[in-house]
């Protein structure tokens, strides 16, 4: 990492949990002078997750990790902001992306089997009114 890009990504970073506005901003600036820089990536993601945008952290950590496909921290943000933004089938695969790189993650772990309860909950329509056993019953004909 370069000297004069150090202050921007510690005062982003230092700033995230109480003014994510002032951490994305840092992040912008970043990008602004190198659209591949991962660390000013990850800020932004983080900086949008904060702020409540999930999918601006999705396009921030799917550049990082088309920038550095084995980063397993960079998956297992990706898998969670895929979460966030009600994209389970998305999430379960960039965890099983973070797993392949480190098959013992807890993080990563952790990630797969919420992404497969989301795909689940999606799949069997479970919000829905009903009876439970015949959404296990419907379930278990459409596999």
């Amino acid at each position: 990492m370069a000297v004069s890009i150090a202050p921007f990504l510690l005062g982003g970073s230092l700033r995230l949990k109480d003014e994510p506005l002032v951490a994305l901003a840092s992040a912008e600036k970043l990008l602004r002078r190198d659209p591949q820089n991962i660390a000013a990536l990850g800020l932004l993601g983080q900086a949008a997750l904060a702020l409540g945008w999930p999918e601006t952290a999705v396009f921030a950590y799917e550049a990082a990790s088309d920038l550095d496909h084995d980063r397993v921290d960079i998956w297992i943000s990706l898998s969670g902001a895929y979460l966030s933004s009600g994209r389970a089938r998305d999430a379960a695969h960039a965890a099983d992306e973070a797993l392949r790189l480190h098959p013992s993650n807890a993080d990563a772990l952790t990630l797969q089997r919420s992404a497969s309860v989301a795909v689940t909950m999606a799949k069997g329509k479970w919000e829905q009114g009903g009876d439970y056993r015949g959404k296990l019953a419907a379930d278990s004909k459409t596999e």
